[in-house]
């Protein structure tokens, strides 16, 4: 119950007839303590106000969702790591040296919706902060996964949470994922996506998107999309097999 009345923000909802009428939160999920998402970065403006989700890969990459980046000059990120706490005063500071998307992305069909911010400054791995592996493998339905995030708490647009939070989900066939969704957004769903089946209450909408979809211990899905938020439709990410390659290229 109280799973279901919690929304944590790890999304960013895209109406695909309004693409600017856009949500970003999350639904249900725990509280983190340092060090168990030693991956997750918060995506800054200069000011610090924080507006999405990132994963380490590398010591010197942080990946996304490219609408997370459109159009902000890499000068312009800010990227906090090793922290669960927005409001934190520890952990590590980085600045956004450059910004490579995706050949591919497609801000209308969010396909490929996916980037990588290189940082100005090597990032040091410790026990709280570390990159996530990139998973090569093809990822079918059935299998657990878990979401984390910053986001809202609660279904309609609110503050965001100041801990980061973990869902747990499970990964859904595409033809499943088309079949929940209106005809116009299941046609937006292809092979380089990934879903998640949430129940009601569950999902993730705006300052989470970008965030990790983790199997394994390893990265499978960025989130990316879902219409609307945390009320029962499958969430939609970027299947990281399918771009396994280009990151591989960048990093």
């Amino acid at each position: 119950m109280i799973r279901q009345l919690v929304v944590f923000a790890l999304f960013v909802s895209v109406a695909f007839a309004a693409p600017q009428n856009r949500e970003r939160r999350i639904v249900g999920g725990v509280d983190n303590v340092l060090g168990q998402v030693p991956w997750a970065v918060s995506l800054r403006t200069l000011a610090g106000f924080h507006f999405c989700t990132g994963s380490v890969v590398s010591n010197w990459y942080v990946i996304t969702a490219a609408h997370c980046v459109a159009g902000r000059a890499a000068s312009t990120i800010h990227l906090v790591l090793g922290r669960v706490t927005l409001d934190g005063l520890t952990g590590m500071n980085r600045q956004g040296f450059r910004v490579v998307t995706h050949p591919d992305y497609n801000v209308n069909t969010m396909q490929f919706d996916v980037s990588l911010v290189q940082v100005s400054v090597i990032i040091t791995f410790s026990t709280t902060v570390q990159s996530i592996f990139v998973g090569n493998s093809f990822i079918g339905e059935g299998l657990p996964a878990k979401v984390s995030g910053w986001g809202s708490t609660s279904q309609e647009i609110g503050p965001t949470s100041n801990n980061l939070r973990t869902l747990d989900t499970t990964t859904i066939s595409n033809e499943s994922c088309r079949a929940r969704h209106t005809e116009a957004n299941a046609a937006r769903i292809t092979s380089s996506n990934l879903c998640t089946n949430n129940g009601f209450g569950e999902g993730f909408c705006q300052t989470g998107a970008g965030g990790s979809l983790v199997w394994n211990s390893q990265l499978i899905g960025i989130a990316s999309w879902n219409v609307p938020c945390a009320l029962g439709f499958p969430d939609v990410y970027v299947r990281i097999s399918e771009v396994r390659d280009w990151i591989v290229s960048v990093i």
